[in-house]
This record gives structure tokens, sequence and C-alpha cells, in this order.
């Protein structure tokens, strides 16, 4: 399904809750439009909120909503979150399927799983769907961490899965490199990290810290030159009765 988001003019969109919901998009690759919208931080993920214009054949239409728009509304913010949270699920019902059952032609590990939506756009956002991580850690019985293939989808794996097979760290440099590759268009990409879902609830995984080795500087032995141990042999000649 093709997307397409533009501008919106206040002065044409007036007040429809119904067609309020969010989106999620990378935090540090928006620094600048952030600053003009409402939006709430998830680590270094944004939800933003965004405007139904409509839904075509094999696409959808929308404008995100800013500051001014949210004044004309002469709604708060919390207020805005609120609807968003209620509107997307029912505009975009979620689905988690194991990728085996996504490509069953392909040799996948039966324990990575794939969320999204129905519409299979912006279904990243579905992450954060009311209940969502409750359903999750539910279905899978355990913990989860979550890898942004990109800003529609999600990949899901089981926390103790994850974890046997070595250095969780290893998670971030793979999502780095599908993220440098062609399969993930750069203005859909979302992030360089990966997260960890539990109790204490949707945690980045931080990167380790690389130490530096440092060059040890080594305490020599001063080197007499030639001149001294001419100069040392001459005065033990001279001493010599």
């Amino acid at each position: 399904m093709k997307y397409k988001e533009f501008e919106l003019s206040n002065d044409l969109i007036h007040f429809h809750p119904e067609k309020i919901f969010f989106r999620v998009i990378s935090a540090e690759q928006n620094v600048d439009l952030l600053k003009t919208i409402p939006h709430q931080l998830k680590e270094d993920l944004a939800i933003t909120y965004h405007f139904l214009v409509g839904k075509t054949y094999g696409g959808l239409i929308s404008g995100p909503i800013d500051q001014q728009m949210l004044k004309n509304y002469k709604i708060t913010q919390e207020e805005l979150h609120q609807i968003a949270m209620e509107n997307t699920p029912r505009l975009f019902p979620a689905e988690f399927k194991s990728m085996a059952e996504i490509i069953p032609f392909c040799p996948v590990p039966d324990f990575m799983y794939v969320l999204t939506n129905t519409n299979k756009v912006n279904g990243a956002a579905a992450l954060f769907y009311p209940n969502m991580i409750e359903q999750i850690k539910e279905q899978l019985g355990d913990d989860f961490y979550v890898l942004p293939s990109s800003i529609h989808e999600m990949i899901v794996l089981p926390a103790k899965t994850a974890e046997s097979m070595g250095d969780i760290h290893g998670l971030i440099e793979l999502v780095r490199e599908v993220n440098q590759t062609d399969v993930v268009k750069p203005e859909e990409v979302l992030a360089d990290s990966a997260y960890r879902v539990d109790d204490q609830g949707f945690t980045k995984i931080e990167e380790p810290k690389r130490e530096h080795l440092w060059l040890k500087e080594e305490v020599l032995e001063p080197i007499q030159s030639f001149d001294e141990e001419l100069n040392q042999e001459t005065m033990e000649d001279e001493i010599e009765p």
C-alpha cells in the first residue's frame, strides 16, 4: 500500500476526532519537525499525530497535526493522544504473526515474529496500541526484544531465545546493517536501535562502552652517546697509576 503524507491547511481541516491517528517515527532524524508538532517520546522513537484524509485503492493519504491545529481544535496534547490511542487500533488493526507464516516459502527461524497492521503501512505504531505489549507477552509467554524493521513493522523475539543466541548487543548491529542496505528506504528507517520489553517497560538497549587501548609509555634507560663513552674511557686511562 502506498502512503502519502502532506501539509494540511488549517482553514480546510475541521475537527473530526474519529479521523485522528498516530504513527511512529525516528526522533533523531526528525529533530526540526518535532519542534513544530505535538509528540510523545518513547526512547529514541516519537509518537506523532495525524489526520486521515482517506484510504484509496492501494493507498493512504494523511497529514500531520501541528501545534496551530491543536490550538484550533481547542484540545490539549493529552486529549489528542487519548483520541489517537482509541482510533488507531480501529482504523489500522494490529497483525502479529510468525515470520514463518508470512513467508512460508523461505527457511526462516520459527521464533521470529512480525508486528504490523492489516494495511502494512505505519505498522510499527502497533506496538504502542493499548494493551498490545501485554498481549504479546501473553502469547509468547516471555518478555521480548523488539527490532525496528522500518516505520511499517517491528520484529519481535522472545527474550529467552534471543539471549540464548549470544551477546544481545549483536541485535543492534543487525538492525544497523539492514538499515544501511537497499532493503529499507532511507525515509522509512525507524532507528539503529534494539529494545527490550519487560515489566520495567519499553527500554532501549545501550551499546557497550568501547575500551580504548592507549599506548603505554615505557621508561627507557638513558643511552650513553659515543662521545660520553669515549670520555669515560679516557678518564679511566688517566687515573691509572
